[in-house]
């Protein structure tokens, strides 16, 4: 079912692509599976068809809305039902939001910023209990991806890594006001699930990780080199470095991580 916005003119600069379908609002309330007791935070209620969704399972929630001119028609419409930040969610400290109560993260955000909305989630992943949001498919695709394929990659092996992965349904381009160019999917990181429970130094991680696939079609050998990890620490790797990054599992990554780390 798809509704008739009120009138607003949407702002290109921020990404504006406001959901109009009401089944597809109802779909992504219904698949955080809430309970009263969940503080849940909606990064960019827009104009508030997935806020009445929310709604409908727990009594208040928080919300995020860079876009002045959206404030007061929610207030409105919401009252105190609704605790409203003016600011953009990259600016937000969800450990001090987050005070006793684990986060669940959910909304239908700018396109233009899906990587840091994810890593600030991934980032703050001791408050935040759940990420669910509507992204880019082609993102979605490469963030559930698995090795030896081409959407292999950065995303895949961090997101995967922090937590449970899931696209949960796409959605068609004229669920949206105004039209994406692309098709769209649900996705949901579960950081309660995380999948592998081997500890490692996660700032080495992560840059033994980029660094290996932003030089993609060298050898591993070639790539950490470039990082600057000797020949000695090389030449005592457990690992065949004729390999390329994206032939590595990510339990791989997390043990190439750990041999470099204790030599």
């Amino acid at each position: 079912m798809v509704i008739k916005l009120k009138t607003h003119r949407h702002k290109k600069f921020l990404g504006q692509h406001f959901l109009q379908d009401k089944n597809i609002s109802r779909k992504i309330a219904e698949s955080l599976l809430l309970t009263e007791k969940d503080f849940v935070v909606e990064i960019g209620p827009g104009k508030g068809i997935l806020t009445r969704e929310l709604l409908k399972h727990i009594p208040h929630l928080t919300a995020i809305e860079f876009d002045g001119d959206l404030i007061d028609p929610l207030k409105s419409e919401f009252g105190n039902s609704l605790t409203l930040i003016n600011d953009d969610f990259l600016n937000v400290d969800l450990n001090i939001l987050a005070k006793k109560n684990k986060i669940k993260l959910v909304g239908n955000i700018p396109y233009n910023i899906t990587s840091q909305i994810i890593f600030k989630a991934i980032d703050s992943n001791s408050v935040v209990s759940e990420l669910l949001i509507m992204i880019q498919k082609e993102v979605a695709e490469r963030i559930v991806a698995k090795p030896n394929s081409k959407a292999y990659g950065i995303l895949s092996v961090l997101i995967q890594y922090f937590g449970d992965v899931k696209i949960l349904f796409n959605v068609s381009p004229g669920c949206f006001y105004p039209k994406p160019k692309v098709t769209s999917s649900v996705i949901k990181i579960d950081f309660k699930k995380r999948n592998y429970l081997l500890s490692c130094d996660e700032l080495l991680f992560r840059k033994i990780v980029r660094g290996t696939f932003n030089m993609r079609r060298k050898t591993l050998r070639n790539t950490l080199r470039s990082l600057k990890f000797s020949e000695d620490k090389l030449s005592s790797l457990d690992l065949d470095l004729n390999r390329r990054a994206e032939s590595l599992s990510i339990k791989e990554f997390l043990d190439l991580t750990n041999q470099l780390s204790n030599k």
